[in-house]
Formats: C-alpha cells, sequence, structure tokens
C-alpha cells in the first residue's frame, strides 16, 4: 500500500442521491449522497471524483449542502494505492476542503 497526497482544485457538479446494494456477504448496505467534483488535469483530461457526503461533512469547513453547481472548492487529501492483488480498492479521502477564492490555480511546475 502506497499512500500520496493531494492537492487540487475542482469545481461542484452535483449530488447522486443516497442508495443500498448487496456486498458479496449477501448483506444490504445504505449509502448517502454522493457530491461529485470535476478536474481537470493540465493536460486537459477531465476526472470526476466522487465524495459520500459524510467524507465532506468531517473535512469541509462550510455547510457542503450550501454549494452551488460550478462552485470551486480546494480539496485536500490521501489517495491510497493499495498492492496490487489486494481485495482492497484504492481509494482518496479528504482531510481538508475550502471554498476556493477567485483567481486560486495550482502552479504546475516547468510551466
Amino acid at each position: 500500500m502506497l499512500q500520496l497526497p493531494v492537492l487540487c482544485f475542482a469545481e461542484y457538479r452535483g449530488a447522486a442521491p443516497p442508495g443500498t446494494f448487496v456486498n458479496s456477504e449477501g448483506e444490504k448496505i445504505e449509502f448517502g449522497p454522493k457530491l461529485k467534483f470535476e478536474y481537470e488535469t493540465h493536460e486537459g483530461d477531465v476526472v470526476l471524483i466522487p465524495l459520500s457526503s459524510s467524507q465532506l461533512d468531517t473535512a469541509a469547513d462550510f455547510d457542503v449542502q450550501m454549494l452551488d453547481k460550478g462552485q470551486r472548492v480546494r480539496l485536500e487529501g490521501l489517495v491510497t494505492l493499495q498492492d496490487r492483488g489486494s481485495p482492497r480498492g484504492s481509494f482518496f479521502r479528504p482531510t481538508v476542503v475550502t471554498l476556493a477564492d477567485d483567481g486560486d490555480e495550482l502552479q504546475v511546475a516547468g510551466e
């Protein structure tokens, strides 16, 4: 397993409703809404970052229910990459989420 720190700016794109699924043991699992954020890489690729409302409630310094579509946030956190063959998937855990100010951008080294 490898953990890497991540910092990016992303735009809020909306929320997917809560739902349920059945795990491999046959247990019914309920989950809350997923808030979707869009991040554009310096190469122009677009990445969708889904985060649970509970993850954001813990990491955000604002009421995430008040986000408007298109509003930008600053996401800091850890990406956990699992070893090949691991039964667990890789994931992102936000640690600090703040509203972005106009003009906030990351500088890419060498540009």
